[in-house]
């Protein structure tokens, strides 16, 4: 499927959900996750300030800290890539509107990337916002499981890939992991 026509349709969909509605459906998907071994073995994670009506970070930041892991969350640069920045509390907001961390780039190794997206299918093929980001960043950093949090229609039959997309490696939804390939 064209991912035009993704991006319409699951920005579509997401603005109809309430804030209610998202709070309690990622809560329930991170709960998932905590039970993960890719969660649990993680000791370095990257996650992503949620935005827009994206499935909630919020709750899964703070755990992530509880827990005693690194916290990286991503911020783009002004040469146009994308860096891991360690989570230090303070943030600047991007010209897309999104809380991106301050501080130095992160450039050890990174165990666990939660992906954000607009749209997968059980290929792994993912569509974001279309600035290609994390593709970029993926050709750098190939050492971390990529798994993205999603809402059921989010999924796709087939999505059309171009060189240079990455795929994840498993999508989570509310009470379920389906994984792409090995890792």
């Amino acid at each position: 499927m064209d991912k035009k026509i993704i991006r319409e349709r699951v920005k579509f969909l997401r603005a109809e959900l309430t804030k209610e509605y998202i709070d309690e459906y990622s809560n329930e998907l991170w709960a998932y996750l905590y039970n993960m071994n890719e969660y649990k073995n993680a000791q370095v994670v990257m996650s992503y300030m949620s935005f827009n009506n994206e499935i909630s970070t919020e709750e899964l930041n703070k755990k992530i800290l509880y827990d005693g892991k690194k916290l990286l969350l991503p911020r783009v640069e002004s040469n146009g890539d994308m860096s891991a920045v360690l989570y230090s509390g303070t943030f600047n907001t991007s010209k897309f509107g999104v809380k991106e961390p301050v501080g130095e780039a992160y450039n050890g190794r990174i165990d666990l990337v939660i992906v954000p997206g607009l749209g997968f299918d059980k290929f792994g093929s993912r569509v974001g916002y279309g600035k290609g980001y994390y593709d970029r960043f993926f050709t750098k950093h190939r050492e971390p499981i990529k798994i993205a949090p999603i809402f059921q229609f989010q999924i796709f039959e087939k999505i059309e890939t171009y060189d240079g997309d990455v795929q994840i490696d498993g999508l989570l939804s509310k009470n379920n992991f389906l994984p792409i390939k090995k890792y």
